[in-house]
């Protein structure tokens, strides 16, 4: 049975967002290491602990598709409220082919057409939209 390479980046991914989120909430396991390495208190260490997971949150609101794109107008009142920060980080090419990005939204798919449609063969179009993109 071969292995789909795509489903090996999202083992990776999700891989590396375990560790990632098991090093931010292992703080009680490493604060007395931390505050004797560091000569922070134990407060020192747990503020700079808490700005961090206050960035992570307000931060969380402007990544992704959703609030870059399908909120815009949507919230009663002033229509910049639910303005996303649209930051964006692309993969252009990896081992000399190019990068696509696939969507629910047919039209939002990005990269090369014959690219984008070999992808599409590969993981199949079942659930995708037709929604016109507002920019």
């Amino acid at each position: 049975m071969r292995t789909n390479y795509g489903w090996v980046v999202v083992a990776v991914g999700a891989l590396m967002t375990c560790v990632a989120v098991g090093a931010m909430f292992s703080l009680a396991v490493f604060l007395q290491p931390i505050t004797e390495a560091t000569g922070w208190s134990r407060a020192g260490v747990s503020s700079a602990m808490t700005l961090n997971f206050l960035t992570m949150g307000l931060a969380g609101f402007g990544w992704g598709t959703n609030l870059t794109n399908d909120f815009v107008g949507c919230p009663p009142g002033d229509p910049d409220a639910m303005r996303a920060l649209s930051l964006v980080c692309k993969v252009k090419d990896a081992n000399g082919r190019p990068a696509v990005k696939l969507s629910d939204n047919y039209r939002k798919a990005v990269g090369p057409p014959d690219e984008v449609e070999r992808y599409r063969r590969v993981f199949g179009i079942e659930g995708l939209t037709d929604i016109p993109v507002v920019v």
